[in-house]
C-alpha cells in the first residue's frame, strides 16, 4: 500500500524537544518505507478561507481542518495517509502502528488525566492527534462537510470542538475502532516526568495492558502554568526519556 506520512510546524524558534519529536516521526517513516511530508506554516492556508475567517484564525481549529484538506489531496496519489501531530514522540518505531484494525480511517484512543481537588480523574475521549486515512474511506468527506457547516451554527467554537469534541461524540454513536497505543501525556503527566515520579505515570498512564508506542506531548501546555505546574522545556524532555524506557 502507497502510504504517505505528513505533518506541520513552524520552521524557526524550533524547541529541541519538538525537534527530537519532528525526527522520532520522519525516522519511522523512512523505517516502514512511508514517504514523508513536512509543511510549515502555509500547511494553514490549506483551509478553507471562509472558515479560516469564521473561527478568528484560531490555531487548533484551522490546523484540524487543514489536515483534512491535506488528506484528501495526498489520497489522489497514495493509497493511505497518516497525519501525525508534531508534538507526538515515537518511542519505540519498530511496533507502532504495525497492526492496525480493519478500518479505513482511525483516529486515537484518548486517557486525559486530571486532578478535581484531591482525586485523580481519567476521562476517555478520542482524539486527532494521529490520523490514518485510506483512499475511499467514507468518513473523510463528512468529517471535512460538518467541520464547515459547524461555523454556520456556532459563532463562538472551543479550539478542540473540531477534533476531540467533535470525535468522541461521533465515536458514542458509530464505535469504531481506535488506535490504542497512542498514550497522552497531559500537564499533570508532564509535570510527574518532570519529578521523576514514575510510579504515577506508570499508574496512570498506561492503561488496559496496552503498549504505549508512541505519545501526544501537549504543545498547548509548554511553557505554561497549569494547575500551578510550570511545564517548560525539561518536563517535555524528561517525558521523553520516561517513553523511551517502555520500549527497552
Amino acid at each position: 500500500m502507497k502510504t504517505a506520512v505528513y505533518q506541520s510546524f513552524r520552521t524557526t524558534d524550533v524547541p529541541d524537544w519538538m525537534a527530537r519529536c519532528l525526527a522520532t516521526v520522519s525516522g519511522w517513516a523512512k523505517l516502514r518505507g512511508f514517504a514523508y511530508h513536512f509543511y510549515d506554516d502555509e500547511f494553514f492556508n490549506y483551509a478553507p478561507a471562509r472558515l479560516r475567517s469564521a473561527v478568528g484564525n484560531q490555531r487548533h481549529l484551522v490546523s484540524d481542518v487543514a489536515r483534512l484538506e491535506l488528506a484528501k489531496e495526498l489520497l489522489g496519489t497514495y493509497d493511505r495517509v497518516i497525519w501525525i501531530d508534531a508534538d507526538v514522540y515515537i518511542n519505540n518505531p519498530a511496533h507502532f502502528l504495525s497492526e492496525l484494525p480493519a478500518c479505513k480511517f482511525l483516529f486515537c484512543q484518548e486517557h486525559w488525566v486530571h486532578q478535581e481537588g484531591e482525586k485523580i480523574i481519567v476521562s476517555e475521549r478520542v482524539n486527532n492527534a494521529v490520523i490514518v486515512m485510506d483512499r475511499g474511506n467514507e468518513f473523510l468527506d463528512f468529517y471535512r462537510y460538518a467541520c464547515n457547516q459547524v461555523i454556520n451554527e456556532w459563532k463562538q467554537l472551543s479550539h478542540s470542538a473540531f477534533g476531540t469534541i467533535f470525535l468522541t461524540q461521533i465515536h458514542k454513536m458509530l464505535k469504531q475502532p481506535l488506535l490504542r497505543d497512542v498514550g497522552m501525556l497531559s500537564p499533570i503527566l508532564l509535570d510527574a516526568a518532570k519529578q521523576n515520579n514514575r510510579s504515577f505515570l506508570d499508574t496512570y498512564l498506561k492503561r488496559d495492558n496496552m503498549p504505549i508506542n508512541a505519545a501526544n506531548l501537549c504543545l498547548t501546555f509548554f511553557n505554561g502554568i497549569y494547575d500551578g505546574r510550570r511545564l517548560d522545556g525539561s518536563a517535555y524532555e524528561a517525558a521523553m526519556d520516561y517513553l523511551d524506557t517502555l520500549a527497552s
